[in-house]
């Protein structure tokens, strides 16, 4: 037989350890043939914390780096002190007095007034001076209201013939030929489109009377650059009554709804004014709406009127009688 019998024993490897755990793996146990020694293979002990857990001492907050004491034990140190140095203590302290007061009298030091702050040494700071927290109306704001609330009564008539006949555009009446004309050009806002517009004013014939005229609303009562149509707002006032929607959406939505036919709003240098209907639409809104209100008031109180007078021509041949 040419084949070699004898086999040498394979030498086993030792365990491999696992990072995760502290003992060895289970793969097997390590045998150290070569020494001759067979046992588990090597562990890792865990560390002991040598730092003590328990409560640290609170400091003393007067005598800093001493133990703070408890009132038992300070009591206990204020009486060896006191024994110490031989001065004795009674239950209830009294103040020292001179030998010549009598009990009956009362000190000598608590007759004397107490000295007067010097005024020059504030004894507590002043507090800081809080800004108002409503301010005064201003100018600019009180004139234009004064304007809207005498211009509004103006209006009424215009506005009332307007809803009576809804013709065409105003023209403009005035035929004194001394009165001074002025040509304003106002952004007329529809549903679905805005145009310039100019309107001749005068004395006679104010522009705000032919804004309303024409069926539009302005939004200043003075010179306004922006007009907004009778329908539209109408429309915002039920669309605000069912769903309690802003001016500001509307106007945004408002001025969307023109770009994408093509009327875009620009200012004189040719750029594009992203919310230009807000502010004038709020305002249109706004005195718009207390028009309304007083031309309801107005319609009411004729009727209740004519009412009256309907009672009064009814009593009246009762009377005779």
């Amino acid at each position: 037989m040419s084949g070699n019998l004898f086999t040498p024993p394979r030498k086993k490897r030792p365990a491999k350890l696992n990072r995760y755990q502290y003992g060895p793996s289970r793969r097997g146990t390590q045998q150290l043939e070569a020494d001759g020694i067979i046992g588990p293979g090597p562990s890792r002990q865990p560390k002991k914390n040598k730092k003590q857990n328990g409560p640290k001492p609170r400091e003393d907050p007067f005598l800093p780096g001493q133990p703070k004491q408890s009132r038992a034990q300070i009591q206990e140190s204020a009486a060896r002190a006191i024994q110490a140095s031989g001065v004795p203590r009674a239950n209830n302290p009294r103040l020292v007095a001179d030998e010549d007061v009598t009990d009956n009298e009362a000190p000598p030091f608590d007759n004397e007034p107490l000295p007067q702050p010097s005024p020059h040494v504030p004894r507590y700071p002043k507090p800081a001076q809080r800004a108002p927290r409503s301010r005064k109306p201003r100018p600019e704001k009180t004139r234009v209201y004064a304007n809207w609330t005498t211009l509004l009564p103006e209006l009424q008539d215009p506005y009332l013939r307007r809803n009576a006949t809804d013709g065409g555009p105003h023209r403009n009446t005035c035929t004194d030929p001394v009165c001074t004309k002025h040509i304003a050009n106002v952004t007329c806002v529809f549903w679905d489109k805005f145009e310039k517009r100019v309107f001749r004013h005068c004395e006679h014939d104010p522009l705000a009377k032919q804004i309303v005229a024409a069926g539009l609303f302005p939004s200043a009562p003075d010179n306004p650059r922006f007009a907004f149509c009778v329908n539209l707002l109408d429309f915002y006032f039920h669309l605000f009554h069912h769903s309690a929607d802003s001016a500001t959406a509307a106007a945004a939505s408002i001025s969307a709804f023109h770009r994408e036919r093509g009327y875009i709003l620009r200012n004189r240098r040719g750029q594009t004014i992203s919310e230009g209907y807000k502010r004038p639409l709020q305002f249109a809104i706004q005195w718009y709406d207390v028009l309304k209100s007083q031309v309801e008031q107005k319609a009411f109180d004729a009727v209740q009127s004519a009412r009256q007078g309907e009672q009064n021509d009814l009593q009246a041949p009762r009377e005779e009688n």
